[in-house]
């Protein structure tokens, strides 16, 4: 896979994480495993590593 259909797949995930972290904020959704804040955390602590992936592999080559 090309690096350039990497970014558009990472950017899709990270749109796709985003909309989750807002629906759990808005809906105050929760599970059995732990308080709803943690899950957000762990959301928005996965979307920043394909931020970074993103930044990577957007970067010229060389």
């Amino acid at each position: 896979m090309e690096p350039e259909e990497r970014v558009k797949r990472y950017e899709k995930t990270l749109a796709s994480l985003r909309e989750d972290v807002e629906w759990l904020r808005a809906t105050r959704f929760w599970t059995d495993e732990g308080p709803n804040e943690n899950l957000i955390e762990e959301l928005e602590r996965a979307a920043a590593i394909y931020v970074s992936l993103v930044k990577e592999l957007s970067k010229p080559p060389g």
